[in-house]
């Protein structure tokens, strides 16, 4: 079995990126001088190989490799210089992770690190918005309703902004803003709604519109927004059945997924008929 090329580099990536972590980890031992050297050169020579590759080849594979090892060291960077100069202010890093992860994704077209970076600025946002309101910043988490409202601007971005030299970005913000609504609206409520209330509320927010997105995605041809909501509307379904009676529980086991299925297959069914009618490509 052949892997493919990006999956290959992608993982390659991954692992010199954690092979620099377990080095700077196990010989961390220097002055401080040589070590502030150390971990502020790597991104950048990180960098200078990665331009230099842009230039040379033809694939983006050792270009993407090689970025993903300067977002590695970029992120070890500023968390050994944080050790090192003890602050604690960690969530001013995540935007400074975000910001590096989609610069260096537009430079060279990098989807993964593109999806990284938006991910990391959306949790920047709701940790900034909790430590507005006096709440530690890392329980950004437990008020998702913030993050559902940063996720779906993600997922409108595209239609404001445009990309025309990044064409296959736009399915990326897409892709990123509908996983991080529909898990906030997993989540739950934490409005003064009363426990039951809230989950009902929010399951059946998450089960109407992951219905929408998925006929969104089909009649647009957005294949990846079709899967992640079909999938999404098949575990609300089946949450939204349980939060009334107990009996409903082997109702929901047995008619749940029939009902995602049937969804999606009168979906693609709409999706032909618009095809014939000249209103779809």
């Amino acid at each position: 079995m052949t892997v493919p090329p990006r999956i290959a580099s992608t993982l390659g990536g991954i692992t010199i990126c954690a092979a620099v972590v377990l080095f700077f980890i196990g010989f961390w031992g220097l002055g401080m001088f040589l070590q502030v050297a150390i971990v502020s050169m790597l991104p950048l020579f990180a960098l200078g190989c990665a331009e230099f590759s842009a230039v040379r080849e033809r694939t983006s594979y050792s270009v993407g490799l090689l970025a993903l090892l300067a977002f590695g060291s970029f992120v070890t960077n500023l968390m050994l210089l944080r050790f090192i100069f003890n602050i604690n202010s960690l969530e001013q890093a995540l935007i400074a992770w975000g910001a590096f992860a989609t610069v260096v994704a537009y430079r060279y077209g990098l989807r993964l690190l593109l999806a990284i970076g938006l991910l990391l600025l959306i949790a920047y946002a709701a940790a900034e918005f909790n430590a507005a309101f006096g709440y530690p910043w890392f329980e950004f988490g437990e008020r998702p309703e913030l993050v559902a409202v940063l996720g779906a601007l993600v997922f409108c971005a595209p239609i404001v902004v445009r990309h025309p030299h990044h064409q296959d970005f736009p399915p990326v913000y897409r892709l990123v803003g509908a996983i991080v609504f529909f898990l906030c609206m997993l989540l739950g409520s934490y409005l003064p709604l009363g426990y039951q209330r809230g989950e009902r509320l929010y399951g059946f927010v998450g089960l109407l519109t992951s219905a929408v997105a998925t006929w969104l995605g089909i009649t647009q041809h957005w294949n990846s927004l079709v899967n992640i909501s079909a999938t999404a509307f098949t575990i609300f379904l089946f949450l939204f059945l349980l939060l009334f009676d107990s009996w409903v529980l082997f109702l929901a086991a047995i008619g749940a997924p029939g009902i995602a299925i049937a969804m999606v297959l009168m979906l693609k069914r709409l999706r032909g008929r618009m095809a014939r009618k000249g209103v779809l490509p």
